[in-house]
């Protein structure tokens, strides 16, 4: 498969916040001091084999000898997922173009085609912007702006909503090819027990609901260290 992408756009490198955070304010409440600040990488060229896709990423797919399933430009979803015909929802965020390609193809075997041959090629990546979804007034896809926080991120959704669980909000970022999370509180954010982290590119916010979190508590809270830590998403 030939991709390829010429752009150069501001990548985050490896971020680690090391402010305290849990399930309670009071439990939030080490120094703003003690928090170590966060680093970006230098722009860097995006390489088309191994980065990964996003929301708001455009794309363009080209199955071969099947024009009524090939398209010019497709979006990936706030979701991260794209619609497919004959195939449905495909996820298409944290794989590669080629990885993606391979997902359509396996999809379009098993309903339509036989050995089906699809390219799949980046024509845009929304690096500039960020995702918030979950017990918000509004989600989608906001553009970044300069010294983006995670409390403007949660204002240019409009806010909470009457079922968020405010302490359980993640972050989700891609780290060094590699997906990661953080928990944060936004109470404890807003009255000084925690840094408001910045909002990096590409960066998806959830805002949890009560009684639908605790997947993410309980991955984010198994390590000894401050939950406001990135940790790997398996």
């Amino acid at each position: 498969m030939n991709r390829f992408i010429s752009r150069k756009l501001p990548l985050a490198a490896s971020i680690m916040f090391l402010a305290a955070c849990s399930g309670s304010v009071e439990q939030a409440s080490r120094p703003i001091a003690e928090v170590a600040p966060q680093f970006e990488a230098p722009v860097n060229e995006i390489d088309p084999a191994t980065y990964q896709l996003g929301p708001g990423d455009k794309i363009s797919i080209r199955t071969f000898r099947e024009d009524d399933l090939s398209f010019p430009e497709m979006t990936v979803g706030s979701s991260g997922a794209i619609a497919f015909p004959l195939i449905g929802r495909v996820q298409a965020s944290g794989l590669t173009a080629f990885e993606l390609a391979e997902r359509i193809e396996e999809g379009l075997a098993r309903t339509y085609l036989r050995n089906p041959d699809v390219t799949v090629m980046i024509e845009e990546v929304a690096l500039d912007q960020f995702v918030v979804e979950g017990a918000v007034v509004q989600s989608g896809v906001f553009d970044l702006r300069e010294d983006t926080t995670l409390i403007e991120a949660v204002a240019r959704a409009r806010g909470t909503n009457e079922f968020a669980s405010r302490d359980d909000v993640v972050i989700f970022r891609t780290i060094d090819g590699q997906r990661m999370g953080a928990l944060f509180d936004l109470n404890a954010i807003e009255r000084g027990y925690q840094e408001d982290p910045r909002i990096v590119a590409g960066d998806t916010i959830i805002v949890h609901a009560d009684g639908a979190r605790r997947a993410y508590l309980d991955f984010l809270r198994a390590s000894p260290l401050a939950a406001a830590v990135f940790r790997a998403i398996n």
